[in-house]
């Protein structure tokens, strides 16, 4: 007769203990979890007896990590990967990120750990970021120099190894002293009054809606071979300024473009990420502005999506061909996929007349469960 309780099955750690147990006087055993709170274990063995553990938002914050944590130390396995996956879509606040990377890091969540890198490589393009990350890459805790240069990888940062030599917006400034970064920032500023006072201007870049704005060649031509080729290509009579006609850009994403040709940190709020960041990604890959679109799609996979408009955006952001966001959007959407309805919409998907829809649906199976289709 089988006498393994739940509890034994999804635990291999608590079965070795429980089988070494000795029993004194038919006495129940008391197995002691020191470090784990009674919310916890209550979670724990809810799940160990086949309940549907899925916290929302406001719990997941709060206990998400301890119950990972507890998953991880008794080898709850599909407990430990669940929670891996509902964490990476938990929206963590700026200055906790660190604190919860190093936190998750250390239990495995590999699926969290790379969300929350994303994360935090939205901030490195700004000179704030850049100097945490260059305190991080000399701190004496060898962990955090581990994340540190983890952190700098994604970002495509990292450039001459363990020196711990980083490049950012402005180059190799991690290389640099403050009084360099304070000289690059100037720079930026003075380039700034030079787009907006429109002095010594030879080109004018004219929006889909007719807006336009008077730049300069030898700025604009460095950072876009595609504005470069179309400018030396262009006839125009003499004495004439060049017009370059972006038709597909509103007047919104050309002065981010510009802003960022010349030099300044375009770094979006939430809700204007929602609003253009999108079109400013798709804009920086049309003209081939490299460092532009890597930038964009760091921010964008960092934003905070809605549940119910997780897929429209899945599809946009993998036609526009912004990897880093469609693999960060893959990670929140397993988040719902435990339950009937999230397996549901994915059939739907699979079985849909879109060829797009079908593709997406057939990655998302592949991730979540690559045995079950």
């Amino acid at each position: 007769m089988n006498t393994t309780s739940p509890e034994q099955s999804r635990s291999p750690v608590l079965e070795s203990m429980l089988e070494d147990w000795t029993d004194e006087e038919d006495e129940n055993p008391v197995f002691k979890l020191a470090d784990v709170d009674g919310h916890t274990l209550r979670l724990l063995l809810a799940f160990m007896y086949g309940f549907d553990v899925t916290p929302n938002a406001d719990a997941l914050k709060q206990h998400g990590l301890a119950l990972l944590e507890a998953a991880h130390k008794f080898d709850v396995a599909d407990l430990a990967d669940k929670l891996d996956r509902q964490l990476c879509a938990v929206d963590v606040e700026e200055r906790s990120l660190l604190r919860v990377l190093k936190a998750v890091d250390r239990v495995g969540a590999t699926r969290t750990k790379h969300a929350l890198i994303n994360h935090i490589t939205h901030f490195m393009g700004s000179i704030k970021g850049q100097i945490l990350i260059k305190e991080m890459t000399e701190s004496s805790d060898t962990h955090d120099r581990q994340l540190a240069s983890e952190i700098a990888g994604s970002g495509r940062a990292l450039r001459n190894g363990p020196t711990g030599q980083l490049s950012g917006r402005y180059g190799n400034t991690f290389a640099a002293e403050s009084p360099r970064l304070a000289e690059l920032a100037r720079l930026a500023a003075k380039l700034k009054d030079l787009l907006e006072g429109e002095k010594f201007t030879d080109v004018i870049f004219e929006a889909g809606d007719g807006t336009k704005i008077a730049a300069h060649r030898n700025i604009v031509t460095l950072w876009s071979p595609v504005v470069e080729s179309t400018l030396d290509n262009l006839s125009v009579e003499h004495d004439d300024t060049p017009v370059f006609k972006l038709g597909d850009v509103d007047a919104h994403t050309m002065r981010l473009l510009l802003t960022f040709m010349y030099g300044a940190d375009v770094t979006l709020g939430a809700k204007a990420l929602k609003q253009h960041g999108l079109a400013l990604f798709e804009a920086a890959q049309k003209y081939d502005i490299a460092d532009l679109a890597e930038n964009v799609d760091r921010q964008l996979s960092a934003m905070n999506v809605e549940e119910r408009s997780l897929l429209r955006v899945l599809k946009a952001v993998d036609r526009a061909g912004a990897r880093r966001t469609k693999q960060a959007l893959f990670y929140r959407i397993t988040h719902y996929m435990d339950n009937f309805k999230g397996k549901r919409l994915v059939k739907e998907m699979i079985e849909s007349s879109d060829p797009h829809d079908r593709q997406l649906a057939n990655e998302l199976v592949a991730i979540v469960w690559p045995s079950s289709y």
